[in-house]
């Protein structure tokens, strides 16, 4: 439990900071513990949420560079927060789902569909 709040802190700490962007490679290498807290963080003002998006984005991409199955269950998860009757469609989730798409080819491949029809 500790380690998860330290994964937090140090996400908050990266996403909070002036050069943000200049992590994203560093972002890419958290890999699967940072995504726990990047979906809490999609639960935050537009400023945080959006950095969030584009982490979780980046911190997928570097997952599917492995397993396929984590970057699967990500994506599973993105879908069921989507389709979820408490309107989580409005905190992050779709603009998070964008993100990942963008930034991992074969995600992209696969999920594509799925966002289009969210967006129809």
């Amino acid at each position: 439990m500790a380690r998860m709040r330290a994964v937090k802190q140090q996400l908050k700490d990266l996403l909070s900071a002036p050069d943000w962007r200049d992590h994203l490679s560093e972002l890419r290498s958290m890999g699967q513990p940072a995504v726990g807290p990047l979906f809490s963080f999609l639960l935050l003002e537009p400023l945080m949420r959006h950095k969030a998006a584009l982490a979780l984005g980046q911190v997928v991409a570097g997952l599917e560079e492995g397993s396929a199955e984590d970057m699967h269950n990500i994506m599973r998860r993105l879908m069921w927060h989507m389709n979820e009757e408490s309107g989580n469609i409005g905190w992050g989730i779709p603009e998070a789902f964008g993100e990942v798409l963008a930034a991992c080819p074969r995600a992209a491949k696969e999920f594509h569909r799925v966002l289009i029809s969210y967006v129809i």
